[in-house]
């Protein structure tokens, strides 16, 4: 698709995330991100397959969201996301205690999904706010890099 063709919310969101790929690769300690596109979200490894780290910049009626945000997770994917889910949940306490803030555990049912979310209410789509939203961002997802990637490791 190219840039003439897509919509102005399309359009915001590469806009953004090629502002936010500038910004983590040049400052961001863990995290390597993908190819900026037209998207919600934009996805990193966190070496091991069927986990990922996402940065999300969400819209009214996307997600249940009622107010722009953005947000930073980890994901479990694929036929053992429960169980792997539940495995790193049973550390939840250390977890929050390790990354100095509470998370939100998130299961849906028959979907083989699992997230973690942190978020924050900004009008990403405001040019003003978008510096801020990359830092946040990128000190999260590192940070969540950090704590997570040695625990999903040790997954059997």
């Amino acid at each position: 698709m190219s840039s003439r063709t897509l919509t102005a919310t399309r359009r915001a969101q590469l806009d953004f995330w090629t502002g936010f790929h500038s910004y983590a690769m040049s400052r961001a300690l863990r995290i390597r991100p993908t190819k900026p596109q037209p998207e919600t979200w934009m996805e990193m490894a966190i070496g091991r397959g069927g986990f990922r780290l996402a940065a999300f910049a969400a819209t009214r009626n996307w997600d249940d969201v009622s107010e722009p945000e953005i947000r930073a997770s980890p994901h479990v994917t694929g036929p053992n996301a429960a169980r792997d889910f539940e495995l790193l949940a049973k550390g939840r306490d250390t977890i929050h205690k390790e990354f100095g803030e509470l998370l939100d555990w998130i299961t849906k049912p028959g979907v083989n999904l699992r997230t973690i979310h942190l978020r924050r209410a900004v009008d990403w789509r405001r040019p003003d706010a978008r510096e801020d939203c990359y830092r946040w961002l990128v000190e999260r997802l590192d940070q969540l890099h950090e704590v997570f990637e040695p625990r999903i490791r040790q997954l059997p």
